[in-house]
């Protein structure tokens, strides 16, 4: 199935050409040209297993924001936070969680008041796109495929007000539970990504976005779609990364769009530096899980006022990406997809 997304200008069947128009179209055209010439991030497209950042195969580093609808968090979805990310912590790309549905605070979820996350969402995105950042809407759920409807609607939306920028990338499921299977996931997809304009779109995979094999071995038919690949440290090590390699053999790509140190920093034969090297090494970008006030061992935890203060204000886990985010801003292997 060749999945076609929508052009929202589209009204009616095509009217007979008119010379004057088709000029005026080409003048716009090269004028848009020209803009696209100086932009200040570039187009995100598929390659086969690779993202590539303008034409060229580079990787990009940044954090997630804790779900938005929990209060340690949600206040700080604005644009203080994201210019202090990439300002203060050579962040590149930031993820908004936008929690759907429970368990985290059923009232302030998407579905319980879209009007609050509707503006938390803009807030990061035009944010984003002022501070020169990749920014990704994440539908952050488990059942997003109880949900189509809902997600349907509200990608057409995030398309239709954000679409044009190439800063934006849309997450379409978060973490699909291990008893969804990946065809379950794949037809939620083909429904939702229908909804979309042609930014880069990520799929989360099975068992919370751990088996990216099996999407590379059934690949959505779409042009510039990427798989989630999210892994913890402490929890997840060779057994994780080896579908990884697996998926990248068979020609998918992957956008680690959430992990994490928790509970410590080796599992399985791996720890974090041997994670970021398997990440370096394949040119796949990622987001570090999360930005938030809540007391928790696997986020970067802050304490306002002096939030985004590395003296005191982070988690060491939270220390050890700004480490990596300021190291590869001068020498990392793919750093020129996160220098300034």
């Amino acid at each position: 199935m060749t999945i076609k997304r929508w052009p929202f200008d589209r009204k009616g069947p095509p009217k007979k050409p008119n010379a004057k128009k088709i000029l005026a179209g080409l003048a716009a055209a090269l004028s848009l040209t020209a803009m696209q010439s100086t932009a200040a991030v570039e187009p995100l497209q598929t390659s086969g297993n690779q993202i590539l950042v303008g034409n060229q195969a580079k990787a990009l580093g940044g954090h997630s924001l804790f779900w938005h609808n929990v209060p340690a968090a949600g206040s700080l979805y604005n644009a203080d936070t994201v210019s202090r990310l990439k300002n203060d912590w050579n962040s590149k790309v930031i993820r908004a969680a936008i929690g759907i549905e429970v368990p985290f605070n059923s009232e302030n979820t998407y579905i319980g008041n879209k009007g609050s996350s509707l503006a938390a969402i803009d807030r990061v995105v035009n944010a984003a796109v002022a501070n020169d950042m990749y920014v990704i809407i994440d539908f952050h759920t488990h059942h997003a495929e109880d949900n189509i409807g809902e997600a349907i609607t509200f990608f057409s939306e995030m398309a239709q007000l954000y679409g044009h920028h190439d800063n934006v990338i849309f997450e379409i499921y978060n973490e699909p539970l291990n008893t969804t299977s990946w065809g379950t996931i794949k037809h939620y997809a083909e429904q939702v990504i229908r909804a979309h304009s042609d930014n880069l779109i990520v799929v989360g995979t099975r068992t919370w976005s751990q088996n990216v094999d099996e999407a590379a071995f059934d690949k959505i038919n779409d042009s510039n779609t990427a798989y989630a690949l999210h892994f913890y440290v402490g929890s997840h090590g060779n057994h994780v990364r080896n579908p990884a390699q697996t998926a990248l053999n068979n020609g998918a790509a992957i956008f680690a769009s959430e992990w994490g140190i928790w509970p410590n920093n080796n599992y399985d034969g791996m720890n974090a530096d041997d994670w970021m090297n398997f990440l370096d090494q394949n040119k796949i970008s990622w987001a570090n899980w999360a930005i938030s006030d809540k007391v928790d061992p696997n986020t970067s935890q802050l304490e306002p006022p002096s939030m985004f203060n590395p003296d005191g204000s982070l988690s060491s886990s939270g220390q050890y990406v700004v480490n990596k985010l300021n190291e590869y801003a001068a020498q990392a292997p793919w750093r020129q997809a996160i220098a300034n």
